[in-house]
């Protein structure tokens, strides 16, 4: 049941935070919530190979998929309380942050005292909470979260404790710790808000920033079709390492750059989260140790860069992508279908390989700078998870002349069967 007076007092009868769980610690649920969910939907055809696995296996996964979720929950759950004095009705409300909902009501003629919970954690510091101590002898925590400034927690025990005697002798909300790493690992708001928008809109702005450098392109100087003399040589030289000089390459194209990073934005969301929340992980881990001056906790720290690393680099594909699209050229040989680009030349797939085929191919307009269109496709013919399968993976995005393309890969497909 809500409590209506929590929200509708007013002037000298306004309630106060007494304690509250840091909102930090709800994002270490998002991750299990999003892996979950992935697991859960996954096995019933958002995977590539969803159609080749059985029943079982499919409710096995999604199975995993449901825990985690579950685990997510249990986070949100027990990392969101919040413990509320109502100055107008007398009493200590506690409650759960995300929902509103009210827990436990304590009068305050039921409350003893407010004492000093100590515990250790993990590396055996002491750790720090308040909690109230009822006349019946009962102990109840104002918050789940534990604080390692021992100052701090007796200095917020003394004003609960004065507040709860006398509700109108002070003003006291407590919003924030007064040690910056205590119970955020040194985590201001705005910093907080900064760097959430700075990982936002990396992204885009990687891509804002590819897009306008103004860099060469072989889309300028590369005509889609059978390869000039010159081009052959080039490709045949750059992919020497695959492709036998007397295998004649029959097609060549380029890719529209940029395109194929916005087919696949849909990792961003992902990529997003797991940044914010290594990022997240590694600061309070870091700022933690620090203040303990704990060695062993610093270094078990730093084994979240790799992470962290990781999710910055997800963050800025679209900038490599698009810089990689500028000298990227497709090209179909008699025996198989390759790309060269600034880093060599790597093949796609040879077309007596199991992995070649089907050919899946989907079309789109283009605008171009001077008003006109274009017509371009996406022409996948690869499947690297399952080659028995339907779906495919791994192609040529964002092509022009994909028609003639397509049925060069098609006539190869049916030889093949």
């Amino acid at each position: 049941m809500k409590e209506h007076s929590y929200t509708n007092a007013i002037g000298d009868r306004k309630p106060l935070i007494l304690d509250r769980d840091p909102p930090f610690l709800i994002f270490f649920g998002i991750p299990f919530f999003l892996i979950g969910l992935l697991f859960f939907v996954a096995p019933w055809g958002l995977a590539s190979n969803s159609d080749s696995l059985s029943i079982p296996i499919k409710l096995v996964i999604s199975g995993m998929g449901t825990v985690a979720m579950l685990v997510s929950l249990i986070v949100f759950r027990s990392a969101s309380k919040i413990s509320v004095l109502d100055r107008g009705a007398g009493c200590v409300i506690l409650r759960q942050r995300l929902d509103k909902r009210s827990t436990r009501r304590i009068n305050i003629t039921e409350i003893a005292d407010v004492i000093l919970d100590t515990s250790k954690d993990s590396d055996g510091e002491n750790t720090y909470r308040s909690v109230l101590l009822l006349k019946s002898g009962e102990k109840v925590g104002l918050s789940n979260a534990y604080i390692y400034d021992e100052a701090e927690a007796k200095q917020k025990v003394a004003k609960i404790s004065a507040l709860i005697k006398d509700p109108y002798s002070s003003s006291f909300d407590c919003k924030r710790p007064t040690s910056p790493v205590s119970q955020s690992g040194g985590i201001g708001k705005g910093v907080v808000a900064m760097v959430c928008a700075t990982v936002i809109a990396s992204p885009f702005v990687s891509w804002w920033i590819a897009a306008n450098s103004h860099q060469p392109a072989v889309q300028d100087s590369v005509v889609s079709g059978a390869p000039s003399p010159a081009l052959d040589k080039e490709l045949h030289l750059k992919a020497v390492k695959f492709l036998p000089v007397e295998e004649k390459i029959v097609f060549v194209t380029t890719p529209e750059p940029g395109h194929e990073g916005m087919v696949k934005i849909w990792f961003i969301p992902f990529a997003i989260f797991w940044t914010l929340f290594s990022l997240l992980w590694l600061t309070v881990a870091l700022g933690s140790s620090v203040t303990k001056r704990s060695i062993t906790g610093i270094i078990m720290s730093l084994f979240g860069l790799p992470f962290a690393a990781l999710g910055i680099g997800m963050l800025l594909t679209p900038y490599f992508s698009y810089m990689r699209e500028l000298t990227t050229i497709y090209a179909i040989s008699e025996k198989r279908a390759f790309a060269v680009d600034k880093d060599g030349a790597r093949e796609l797939v040879a077309f007596d390989d199991k992995h070649f085929g089907p050919i899946n191919a989907s079309t789109y307009t283009r605008k171009l700078a001077d008003g006109k269109s274009e017509e371009r496709m996406d022409l996948l013919f690869r499947n690297n998870l399952d080659p028995e399968g339907a779906s495919v993976t791994v192609g040529f995005w964002g092509i022009d002349k994909g028609a003639e393309a397509k049925a060069i890969l098609e006539e190869k497909y049916r030889a093949k069967n």
